[in-house]
C-alpha cells in the first residue's frame, strides 16, 4: 500500500486504484467509462419521489407499494401546483419593485453626468417612442437617435430626437455616402 493513499476496490469492473486518503470516500469507480456504468446500475431500480420523502412515520404503519405510488401521484401534484403559485403571483410583483428601487439614481452603478455617449443613447433608446416615419423628411424609417444640441450630452429627452440616417447625416453636418446623392 501506497503511503498517504488509500486502495479502492471499483465498483463496476473490480480493479484495485489508489487515491488520496481524504476523498476516499468520494470514490466508487476507476474510470469515467466505469462511473456512467455504475450511475446507469444504481439508479433502474429508483423511483423518483417529488417534494417531500415518503416514510413509515407518515401513517404509522408500513404502506403497500399501491398506497406510496398514490402518495408520490398526490406529492408531486401538489408540489407542482404550490411551486406554480409561488411564481406566477409573486415573481411579476416581485420584479416590479425591485426595477422600480434599482433605476436612475437608486441604481449603484448610476454616472449621472458623468455617463459616456452611448449610456446617454441607451437611456434615451427606452424613453422615446420610435415614430413610423423620419420627423424631418417623413419618408424613410428613423434608425439613429440623434442628439440636437451640437454634442453635449445632456440627460434632457428635448434633446434627442429618432431620425432617418440620412437627416441625423445633415444635422451634424457630416458628408453622405456618394449613391445618397444619386
Amino acid at each position: 500500500m501506497k503511503k498517504n493513499r488509500a486502495e479502492i476496490d471499483c465498483k463496476t469492473c473490480h480493479k484495485k486504484f489508489y487515491v488520496p486518503k481524504s476523498v476516499a470516500k468520494a470514490y466508487a469507480t476507476c474510470s469515467k467509462r466505469c462511473s456512467s456504468q455504475y450511475r446507469s446500475i444504481r439508479q433502474k431500480g429508483r423511483k423518483i419521489t417529488w417534494g417531500r420523502k415518503i416514510s413509515v412515520a407518515l401513517t404509522g404503519r408500513k404502506l403497500t407499494q399501491k398506497e406510496k405510488d398514490a402518495m408520490r401521484v398526490r406529492l408531486k401534484r401538489e408540489w407542482q401546483t404550490t411551486r406554480k403559485n409561488q411564481r406566477t403571483k409573486n415573481y411579476p410583483q416581485q420584479i416590479a419593485i425591485l426595477r422600480k428601487r434599482m433605476t436612475g439614481k437608486n441604481n449603484p452603478m448610476w454616472k449621472g453626468k458623468d455617463a459616456g455617449k452611448g449610456a446617454v443613447h441607451d437611456y434615451f433608446r427606452t424613453r422615446i417612442k420610435k415614430p413610423d416615419l423620419c420627423p424631418r423628411c417623413r419618408k424613410a424609417k428613423p434608425y439613429d437617435l440623434a442628439n440636437l444640441t451640437e454634442h453635449k450630452y445632456k440627460r434632457q429627452i428635448n434633446d434627442f430626437m429618432w431620425l432617418c440616417r440620412r437627416c441625423h447625416m445633415q444635422l451634424d453636418n457630416r458628408k453622405p455616402p456618394q449613391h445618397w446623392l444619386k
